[in-house]
């Protein structure tokens, strides 16, 4: 959907939008069937890095759909992790404002990341991520540690036997 395209802040919804059909087949046949039943829902970045790399077999055999594809897998992690430490400091911000501001910096690193989708060989496209000294590159990766270890604690899950007991307690 064009809409989605052009107004989503999440890179998932960015991606999804692209070539919804793909992206449906991909989510419910490879990314939810490597999922256990304990991690739905809460995101499993094996799964994600598989679906990408699926994306990218079947768009065909060059380094350049392998770097793209490695690129939004990237930029779609360090969305998932960023948003919980740092989406809550622009909370003040209206959420148009915010939003417009998401749309423009998620754009910028799909665009450079597709520089390799278009050249496709690595000897086309290394030259210019190389001039530009993997910039996004070094940015994405050098932050996701850091997000990792900024990452807010989460509550355990109630364990089933938990649950049944609160019910009839």
């Amino acid at each position: 959907m064009i809409k989605g395209l052009l107004t989503s802040n999440k890179v998932k919804d960015f991606l999804a939008s692209w070539n919804i059909s793909v992206h449906e087949w991909l989510k419910y046949y490879v990314y939810l069937r490597l999922l256990d039943k304990k991690s739905r829902g809460s995101g499993n970045a094996f799964a994600a890095l598989v679906s990408f790399f699926v994306s990218a077999i079947w768009h065909g055999f060059y380094p350049g759909f392998y770097s793209f594809f490695f690129g939004c897998f990237v930029v779609d992690l360090w969305n998932k992790l960023a948003s919980p430490v740092v989406g809550t400091s622009f909370t003040f911000l209206p959420t148009p404002i915010i939003n417009a501001f998401l749309t423009a910096f998620y754009y910028v690193p799909c665009s450079y990341f597709a520089i390799s989708f278009v050249l496709l060989n690595f000897s086309d496209f290394h030259p210019v991520y190389m001039s530009m000294g993997y910039c996004v590159h070094l940015f994405f990766l050098g932050t996701i540690p850091i997000l990792i270890a900024l990452q807010p604690k989460r509550k355990p899950r109630p364990q089933p036997e938990q649950l049944e007991n609160k019910k009839t307690g």
